[in-house]
């Protein structure tokens, strides 16, 4: 794990602290929490778009490791809040009885698309 996602881990505290390397205090660049949480967020961001991780995944660990941290999620993360939230809906046993289990994998589909996109746009506004 490069310094830089490391310090990004340590900043939002979202992972246990013996889960994270080691990392020399002098490697460890200096970032605001906003920071930190697009840092974490690219980093699942290249996952999904490299097939690494699946959309859905990538998108629940955006918004568990990255938004959850925040008092005010950055609006580029906004987008994974959303479909990580449809995608779950279309999961639930009461929509799949209404609308039927084909339907609803039409739409958890449609959605791991639009993860997919917001996974390249999030990357493509990377400074």
């Amino acid at each position: 794990m490069n310094p830089k996602l490391v310090a990004a881990y340590r900043i939002l505290d979202c992972l246990p602290p013996d889960s994270l390397p080691r990392t020399p205090e002098a490697k460890i660049p200096a970032m605001t929490k906003i920071e930190a949480a697009l840092t974490v967020a690219r980093n699942h961001a290249h996952k999904i778009v490299t097939s690494t991780t699946a959309p859905y995944d990538g998108a629940k660990l955006i918004v568990w490791e990255a938004c959850h941290p925040m008092d005010h999620v950055p609006n580029e993360l906004m987008v994974f809040v959303g479909l990580e939230s449809e995608y779950d809906d279309f999961t639930d046993e009461t929509r799949t009885e209404y609308y039927g289990a084909a339907h609803c994998k039409e739409v958890r589909v449609r959605v791991e698309k639009r993860i997919v996109e917001a996974a390249k746009q999030l990357l493509s506004e990377e400074i």
